[in-house]
């Protein structure tokens, strides 16, 4: 699923290294808040696979994959603080911080990674580093809001349900 949503998000390239629908970050981000760290190797896999792409060859493509599973990972450990908490997400305002702390607060600092990478295999120039990178955030940081975090709303509780994700009762319950 992650290898093949990550050619898939070639369809809409904005420029190398950048599109409108990174897949692997979109589902990813869901997908390790259900089923925890064992997504982190299909991610990685599907960004190594894909750094060819961007123009990333050698030990940089390591480093793309590492930067990009960054994203996800942080934000499965913020959910893992968030639970510990044991908030429901029935209440806006938790809500609103499980958003914050798991998909947008990742997302900055992990974008600022993968556009480290970027800038320094020069798939970019140097003087144009913070506009990609206010360009790449803006953009992951929108999907999260309109398919990521609706994605992990709508499918959690059948999800908890059926026993397929990691935790016996539904956050939003």
């Amino acid at each position: 699923m992650q290898i093949g949503g990550r050619f898939l998000s070639t369809i809409v390239t904005i420029s190398p290294g950048i599109y409108l629908f990174y897949f692997p970050y979109l589902i990813g981000v869901p997908m390790a808040l259900w089923w925890g760290p064992r997504v982190f190797i299909a991610a990685f896999v599907a960004s190594a696979m894909g750094a060819h792409l961007a123009g990333i060859a050698g030990f940089s493509i390591f480093l793309l994959a590492t930067a990009e599973l960054s994203k996800i990972a942080m934000g499965w450990a913020a959910w893992t603080v968030f639970k510990m908490g044991q908030r429901d997400l029935i209440k806006t305002k938790n809500l609103f911080c499980c958003w914050l702390a798991c998909f947008a607060l990742p997302n900055i600092f992990g974008s600022y990674a993968v556009m480290a990478v970027l800038a320094l295999n020069q798939a970019y120039p140097a003087n144009m580093f913070f506009y990609h990178y206010v360009k790449v955030t803006l953009i992951d940081t929108l999907m999260g809001l309109l398919v990521s975090f609706p994605l992990f709303i709508f499918l959690s509780n059948s999800f908890s349900h059926r026993g397929w994700a990691q935790w016996k009762k539904s956050p939003f319950r």
